[in-house]
């Protein structure tokens, strides 16, 4: 069982003012009637980057504008009592859960530590509510594993972790200067060379590292490039005594565009002012002639004569002659008495069931 706290309240005796003071409320129409160009400032100007809003969260929250009450009424608060192992059924409540992974993230703030305690109470139930909920088992959510502390080492351990350290704190010597102090001290002589396969590499790996370093040194080299510089123009006798083809000369030509003359845009052709056209054009010339029926009738009460010549079938003989309909539910003669009532017998089980039934009093 859990003590759950409702809302903290105030008494009458010390009420809270606004948050605005009422001679700043004349604002408010203008902050509603320019709402989405203050809303467009924001999202252009306010950052969106999660790491900045994580740092500006202030460590202990505070109202700005909420005075402490000193009544000693408000120790007397309500308290509801709540079960914790209800259990969430629905599909609605367990979807309700905030994520897993949100609330780790809040646990792993420095912020968390602030909270007070009932607040981490609150963060830790919703954790286990979450994991214990159908959706976080089908993804498989495993819950945190706790940190384990590191062992301490023993004396013997110790001191060898002080010899690992001492030895790479120094500096590693460079092959090459050692191998250049040992030829100084020993006559050289001269290295067998031995036969490698093919494909091995093109450099002789000797018995020290100073021919890999080597390698490696010359590879590091950045490339050299021959410069591209402009070469002087000389004529040539191949230049001097070419001899264009009519292609070259017809490209070689510039462009000539006609003048734009505004008269004749308005100037009819003469072979269209002797134009003749064809009968053939003459009649797809003349405009459509279309027979409008007139939808009042000139005598509304003249039969067609088609319909006085008109000669019916047998089918449609049936289909004009009404139904007769027998009334099944009223009687001609109501007193009649039908001939099998009159010769009926009764049984004596009826005779029983006819007798009146008698109450001792």
């Amino acid at each position: 069982m859990l003590m759950k706290r409702l809302p903290a309240y105030r008494p009458q005796c010390c009420i809270a003012p606004l948050a605005v003071v009422a001679e700043h409320m004349c604002f408010f129409p203008e902050l509603r009637s320019q709402y989405s160009k203050l809303l467009e400032r924001y999202q252009c100007m306010v950052t969106k980057n999660k790491r900045i809003w994580a740092l500006a969260e202030p460590k202990r929250q505070t109202g700005k504008y909420q005075t402490p009450c000193y009544c000693p009424d408000t120790g007397n608060r309500k308290v509801e009592i709540v079960r914790d192992d209800t259990p969430s059924r629905t599909r609605t409540e367990q979807l309700s859960f905030p994520p897993v992974f949100r609330l780790m993230q809040l646990k792993e703030r420095d912020s968390f530590k602030s909270f007070s305690n009932q607040r981490k109470c609150t963060v830790n139930r919703m954790l286990r509510k979450s994991m214990l909920s159908l959706y976080s088992r089908l993804s498989n959510k495993q819950p945190p594993a706790k940190k384990e502390n590191p062992k301490k080492l023993t004396e013997a351990e110790e001191a060898l972790r002080q010899e690992r350290w001492k030895r790479l704190s120094k500096p590693r010597p460079d092959p090459s200067k050692e191998q250049e102090k040992k030829k100084a001290l020993k006559p050289e002589k001269q290295e067998k060379q031995t036969k490698l396969p093919k494909g091995f590499g093109f450099m002789q790996k000797g018995k020290g590292g100073g021919s890999s370093l080597r390698r490696f040194k010359n590879l590091s080299k950045p490339k050299q490039y021959e410069p591209d510089e402009p070469k002087e123009w000389i004529l040539t006798n191949n230049m001097k005594y070419y001899t264009p083809s009519e292609r070259i000369i017809k490209i070689s030509k510039p462009r000539i565009y006609e003048s734009f003359d505004p008269e004749e845009v308005f100037r009819v052709k003469e072979k269209a002012l002797s134009y003749k056209a064809t009968e053939r054009i003459r009649v797809l010339a003349l405009p459509p002639v279309y027979q409008h029926k007139p939808e009042v009738k000139e005598s509304p009460f003249k039969t067609n004569p088609n319909a006085l010549k008109a000669k019916t079938s047998q089918r449609i003989v049936e289909l004009a002659t009404p139904k007769d309909f027998f009334d099944k539910h009223t009687r001609a003669n109501p007193f009649k008495v039908s001939p099998k009532a009159l010769r009926a017998t009764i049984t004596p089980r009826l005779r029983e069931l006819a007798k009146p039934k008698t109450y001792a009093i």
